[in-house]
């Protein structure tokens, strides 16, 4: 299966360089974006992320406080469940007068049954979820044996987990991906698991960078490649008229000579440029598996963004996370910072001198962290009238809370969301005022909420193409 020799290795290699080189260019061109994404996903997700690593370590060194009072999954959260709770459907209509309504009805039907044996909505909302916090969501639609001692084939929606494995053509220009030349989706196999399904293949890694797994290390597992290609295939298209006149169109070339024994004819004909899906999976020395053709004239990964912009010929993804790490930080060093001054005026300082306290130094030393009834000390003889008495305690200031309401109310604006949205009490008085800043924060996510429904549509279109090449039997 794997050591092929002669034009076949010949064509393996050749492809081989193709994918490489391929994926080095859609590498390159996402390589900063994802990096990006994937600091937006830390800074909200994993404990520890919100503060430099130079300031943090400082501050524990002196014992300081570096609180984390996350606030930003709260505002992530309230997105999500606003698209679970009015999450897109798929419905098929007729578009011309030759479309028949109940056909439409029907695969509508389809679809919807394909998306609850699957689980469809968990697809959704991962990809959903991950488009909110950092630009980037995915899933794929895929097709499987119905049974194990069957030829029928089901169609399958399967979530994608980690975005950042997809790698689309970097000259795709439209939203959804559908005019791309290729895409690739790398993937991590435990070793056992590789060398039970590749018994004759190298142990060699496809070269990635996006889907680290640090737990279990690169020396258990082997990253391998599917790459999917869309090439153009030029045909030719046939309108013919059969004997009751009606009018059909065919790809298949007609027998000139017997078509007048059946009463039809040739009307029209025309070249046409269809497109064809190759995919294959690779490591990085071979072919894994053979080039095959993939049923369908659509790349089968179904990508959501967050909100796009095109810089200077560069797309720019983010979420919502990405301009409201700032104000989320500044949130944390004050609230620290006031935590620290309130903590410390109990506790100002003893003045005293060094002959006080000399005799009794292990006690003093810890007095601020111990309550001992009383402190001993000995009368200084250079001043006998000194005692010792505690510095005046540092008061809080009122400029330190002024700014973590400022850095709080940074966070609802950078983030999209106010709190009127969050169904916190604002400074709105009116319920007219509230519906209006409610609806502020509405208008401001919608974009997330509307991609969900362009992906969708584009799922429809991928499944209106395979439905009628898989479920080609009576069930």
């Amino acid at each position: 299966k794997i050591r092929r020799t002669g034009v076949d290795a010949l064509k393996d290699k050749d492809l081989l360089k193709e994918i490489k080189d391929r994926f080095q260019e859609a590498h390159d061109a996402v390589d900063a974006d994802y990096t990006e994404a994937i600091e937006d996903l830390n800074f909200a997700y994993i404990p520890g992320s919100q503060w430099s690593t130079e300031i943090k370590s400082e501050r524990i060194r002196d014992g300081r406080p570096c609180f984390e009072i996350n606030k930003v999954p709260y505002f992530i959260d309230q997105v999500i469940g606003d698209i679970r709770q009015n999450e897109p459907s798929i419905k098929i209509k007729p578009v011309d007068s030759r479309a028949d309504p109940k056909t439409a009805e029907i695969f509508t039907g389809l679809i919807r049954n394909i998306e609850v044996q699957n689980d469809a909505e968990i697809a959704y909302d991962t990809a959903a979820e991950s488009a909110v916090a950092c630009g980037y969501g995915a899933w794929r639609v895929n097709t499987q044996y119905s049974q194990d001692d069957q030829f029928d084939q089901d169609i399958v929606i399967l979530r994608i987990k980690n975005p950042f494995t997809i790698y689309w053509d970097p000259s795709a220009q439209k939203w959804d991906k559908s005019d791309a030349r290729y895409c690739f989706v790398t993937e991590k196999i435990p070793k056992d698991q590789f060398k039970k399904e590749y018994p004759d293949a190298s142990l060699m890694s496809f070269e990635a960078s996006k889907d680290r797994n640090v737990l279990w290390g690169t020396d258990k597992t082997i990253r391998v490649v599917e790459y999917f290609t869309r090439e153009i295939e030029n045909k030719k298209l046939y309108l013919m008229q059969d004997q009751e006149g009606q009018l059909f169109t065919t790809d298949q070339e007609p027998d000139m000579e017997r078509l007048p024994e059946f009463g039809w004819q040739l009307k029209k004909e025309r070249d046409v440029e269809a497109y064809e899906v190759k995919w294959c999976k690779a490591n990085q020395s071979e072919i894994l598996e053979k080039q095959t053709k993939w049923p369908g004239k659509y790349i089968p990964i179904v990508m959501v963004y967050g909100k796009e912009i095109n810089i200077e010929g560069k797309t720019k993804y983010r979420g919502m996370v990405r301009y409201g790490k700032d104000s989320q930080r500044l949130y944390n060093m004050f609230r620290s910072t006031g935590a620290e001054v309130i903590a410390l005026v109990p506790k100002a300082p003893y003045l005293v001198s060094a002959k006080m306290i000399a005799n009794y130094q292990s006690k003093w030393d810890t007095a601020h962290k111990k309550n001992y009834p009383y402190l001993p000390y000995e009368p200084d003889p250079t001043n006998p009238q000194a005692i010792p008495h505690r510095a005046e305690p540092i008061m809080a200031s009122s400029g330190i809370g002024f700014e973590v309401q400022v850095a709080d109310q940074e966070m609802h604006d950078t983030l999209g969301l106010q709190q009127a949205s969050l169904g916190q009490k604002s400074n709105e008085k009116s319920g007219v005022a509230i519906l209006a800043r409610q609806k502020e924060g509405d208008t401001a996510q919608y974009p997330y909420y509307d991609n969900l429904g362009r992906a969708m549509k584009y799922e429809a279109r991928i499944l209106l193409d395979l439905i009628p090449k898989i479920y080609d039997t009576a069930r």
